[in-house]
């Protein structure tokens, strides 16, 4: 050392630690390699991140240039092998599981652990977890060791151990539905059993679930003191009371009971579901359900899919998702028919939003939702609605899961079997190819419903979206951001390259084995499931096949239009039945029918979400725009016949009460006497029996209808004369072809409504107004979904809010400022969302100087609104500025 240095040591360390590293990435590189081979994820050794990083990179380079040289993806994968007759542990009891299929008692069950290949598990009995839908090895042992590092045991314990469906685990990164997981022996008890777990759907409020598990309202604290911090599937956390989101899954206290059975939810149209499904009697029990249960008597779940059960559901909380029939024949997933019903319930909540008392048009505006497929997607997810539901705070809640939920791994229900949803996991299938007259119809299924639930980024080609929907080059089609549009197939391959090297090096950076794991860590990252949707092209199909192999541990996925060799295919048949399957994944979709969209109602439903979730700004203009389209105007006069003495009291406001008098009939009168009553109400001129049953029975064959209709007609005249005496009315009188009631025997209040509505020159307004909204005590029909009342509701409501404006008008007019504010606070509490029911108070409080008053109103105002995902308009804002500024 002490000798002079001519260079050569500094050139020999330099050497040296080039050596060391090569030699370091080499090893590197091998455990990368024996880690991809094995399905296991490598080990992050602290401090070698970036190393770790390059060494994934040039793996997955090397795999991808092996899979695209020519010849070796040309052979269909072999399927893989069928589920042993047997597995060494403890089979369940045959009345309450069936394999592949959690029970609805628990989801767990102990067993003595004797399988041959897991000689360094741990002796002595393990449980047995059943894997539900949305599952992760990190959450499990969250929830069942107490901490999710120890995913790694779950795992050593289950490498290799057959899975009912056939497959075995080999990548801890995907574990599939209906799988039985090993777990250590210090595994704590689940609480799935216990009926303590109830998962959030649309509608649902802390305080209803109170009152339906806990028999008490004011208990709903207890439920979201044990919740609060919680974390959630979609990533977010109980903070607010008031704020609970589907999907969400809350532990209830321990004196919790059984959910009341599906007879409480709204009575459902037989006719928007398939005929095959069998109608649900009975809930399923968090007990033990008897061995009859058609629930624990189903299929096995397949890889990667799930079969009637929502994607968020704990054991015990088992949900069948309905399956509707189109108008188009086709079938739809009730997945869908939820968020385009509460789309819809979105747009009406803008609209009013926006309407401008005694400006506007009294008769409510409409557009896409008209759609038959819509309205028929509408009226299934009302029918599905528990009874006690809010739909107003349900749509909130769903569109602000749309929009702020975290994403989810790219499940879709793509098809129906015995009258059930089947869900797939898209990137688990590494490709999945629709071919045959069907596939386009079946690729806007899942094309809208992607776009619908809002969790999963979509890259597709223009001349591929263009051809799916029908378009040419000069329509617009109204798609979400979440949608990228390339000019190529070369172009999405290229984008999804580039996703998968973004997500394996955000993962090397924090350190953190798989992205289930990343998105509950990093919320801020936003890492959606990625799905291509788009066409072949020779030169990029090998491309396109690498990619979409590594992919699936990147959570992105891909539907290939036509032939593909690759992945998982199917021929569909015109009616989207399956009539060939191929790859390793085939069985999943044998005996099914995939959901379709004929090509004009997929752009109505674009159009649906999009005005649900763009603000309206029609009015953003002094001038009035006119409606897309005008509804038939519900021109409804009162009669000229008295109706003081009449025999029998019917209300529509609200819900349809029918009395005679004054005692209301509680039974005898059907469900559908009382829609055909509140429909004849408002046709004081008659109807024509072609128009009820077009309006009334919009889902069933004329014939049918026209027997039904008269049925419904006796039970209405039978039900009267018994209850009033009156032997000899008619109640509903048939003349000149037409059918209405017998403005003789009958007093409605919808009269009423409208006879004051509109006082005589010699008559006081303010007694008339007042009189007016007096009738007006709820909504046209209220808690009941009848599809030809909506634009009715809708315009009468207008009537209301014109009403409340007109009389506060007077007031102010004669000199009473205070009364025409407690109007106007009325119609505030009747429409929360009507900016110009806002405006007019405040310009009144600024009048009398009450800026606390304002400021509490504007603020209310921007919490309503905030639902919305909008704020005030600005003229609303400089009114209360303005009168906050003159008072300083």
């Amino acid at each position: 050392l002490m000798t002079r240095d001519d260079g050569q040591l500094f050139i020999a360390t330099l050497t040296y630690l080039a050596w060391a590293c090569w030699a370091l990435l080499a090893i590197l590189v091998v455990l990368e390699g024996l880690a991809q081979l094995r399905g296991r994820p490598t080990p992050h050794v602290p401090g070698l991140g970036p190393v770790q990083w390059l060494a994934r990179v040039l793996v997955s380079g090397l795999t991808a240039a092996v899979l695209a040289a020519p010849g070796t993806l040309a052979r269909s994968p072999t399927p893989p092998p069928p589920a042993p007759a047997a597995v060494a542990t403890a089979p369940p009891a045959p009345t309450t599981s069936t394999p592949g299929r959690p029970t609805h008692g628990s989801a767990v069950e102990p067993v003595a652990d004797h399988h041959p290949t897991h000689a360094s598990a741990a002796p002595g009995p393990h449980a047995i977890y059943i894997v539900q839908p949305r599952d992760t090895l990190w959450g499990i042992a969250e929830r069942r060791l107490g901490d999710g590092h120890r995913y790694a045991d779950i795992a050593e314990l289950n490498y290799g151990r057959p899975q009912p469906d056939g497959s075995q685990l080999t990548s801890s990164h995907w574990i599939r539905p209906g799988w039985r997981l090993l777990l250590p022996a210090d595994a704590s008890p689940d609480a799935t059993g216990t009926g303590r777990w109830y998962t959030v759907t649309d509608g649902d409020t802390l305080r209803g679930i109170a009152t339906r598990r806990l028999g008490d309202a004011d208990r709903y604290r207890e439920i979201a003191r044990l919740n609060h911090g919680r974390a959630q599937p979609d990533g977010g956390r109980l903070t607010d009371p008031d704020l609970i989101r589907p999907g969400w899954r809350l532990l209830l206290p321990d004196t919790a009971r059984e959910d009341k059975p599906p007879s409480s939810r709204r009575p459902s149209k037989p006719a928007d579901r398939r005929p095959s499904t069998p109608p649900p009697s009975q809930a399923p029990s968090t007990a033990s359900p008897p061995a009859s249960s058609p629930a624990t008597s189903t299929p096995s779940a397949p890889p990667s899919t799930t079969q009637a059960s929502p994607a968020t559901a704990e054991p015990g909380d088992h949900q069948q998702r309905q399956v509707i029939s189109l108008p188009s024949g086709a079938l739809a997933s009730g997945t869908l028919a939820s968020v385009i019903g509460a789309a819809i319930t979105l747009i009406f909540l803008r609209r009013r939003r926006r309407y401008r008392a005694l400006a506007d048009p009294p008769v409510a505006p409409t557009g896409p939702e008209t759609n038959p497929t819509a309205q028929r997607l509408r009226r299934a997810y009302l029918a599905d609605l528990p009874t006690d539901a809010d739909e107003e705070q349900g749509a909130i809640n769903h569109g602000h899961t749309r929009r702020h939920g975290s994403a989810v791994a790219g499940d879709v229900p793509i098809a129906a079997r015995d009258g059930e949803e089947i869900t797939v996991t898209l990137p688990t299938l590494e490709g999945l190819a629709l071919n045959g007259p069907g596939a386009d119809a079946a690729a806007r299924a899942v094309l809208i419903t992607l776009i619908a639930t809002d969790t999963t980024e979509i890259v597709t080609t223009e001349a591929d979206l263009r051809r799916l929907l029908c378009v040419d080059d000069t329509a617009t089609v109204p798609l979400p951001p979440a949608v990228t549009i390339l000019p190529t197939l070369a172009a999405a391959v290229e984008h999804m390259e580039t996703e998968i090297l973004h997500r394996s090096r955000l993962l090397a950076n924090y350190d953190i084995p798989d992205l289930d794991t990343l998105r509950r860590d990093q919320p801020d990252e936003p890492l959606s499931t990625l799905v291509l949707l788009a066409g072949t092209a020779d030169r990029d199909n090998a491309r396109l096949a690498a990619a979409l192999m590594l992919g699936r541990n990147y959570h992105i996925g891909g539907i290939v239009l036509g032939n593909w060799t690759r992945g998982t295919g199917c021929h569909i048949a015109t009616d989207g039945h399956v009539t060939t399957a191929t790859g390793p994944y085939s069985h999943q979709l044998d005996g099914t029918r995939l959901f379709q969209l004929p090509a004009p109602d997929s752009t109505d439903l674009l159009a649906v979400l999009a005005a649900a979730t763009t603000p309206n700004d029609e009015h953003a203009t002094n001038a009035p725009q006119p409606p897309a389209h005008e509804p038939r105007a519900p021109s409804i006069t009162a009669p000229d016949t008295t109706t003081a003495n009449a025999l029998v009291q019917l209300d529509v406001f609200g819900t349809v009460r029918v009395s005679v008098h004054g005692v209301e009939i509680a039974t005898g009168v059907r469900t559908k006497a009382r829609e055909l009553l509140a429909y004849l109400a408002t046709q004081p001129d008659g109807i024509t029996l072609d128009h009820a049953i077009t309006d009334c029975w919009p889902d069933t064959e004329p014939d049918q209808a026209a027997n039904q209709f008269r049925t419904v007609i006796g039970n209405i005249r039978d039900t009267l004369r018994n209850a009033s005496g009156a032997r000899h009315a008619k109640f509903v009188i048939y003349t000149a072809g037409r059918y209405h009631l017998d403005t003789h025997t009958f007093d409605v209040d919808l009269w009423r409504f409208t006879h004051h509505l509109h006082p005589s020159d010699e008559q006081d307004p303010i007694d008339k107004l007042t009189q007016a909204l007096h009738v007006y005590h709820g909504k046209f029909t209220d808690s009941h979904d009848y599809a030809w009342a909506e634009p009715l509701r809708e315009s009468l409501h207008r009537n209301a809010i014109d009403a409340h404006a007109r009389l506060a008008e007077h007031h102010h007019h004669d000199g009473n400022t205070e009364q025409a504010i407690t109007v106007l606070d009325h119609a505030i509490t009747l429409d929360p969302y009507n900016e110009d029911l806002y405006q007019r108070s405040i310009q009144l409080l600024g009048e009398l100087g009450r800026t606390d008053a304002i400021r509490r109103l504007y603020r209310q105002l921007q919490n309503r609104l905030a639902d919305l995902d909008v704020d005030p308009d600005p003229a609303t804002e400089g009114l209360a500025s303005q009168h906050l500024n003159r008072s300083r």
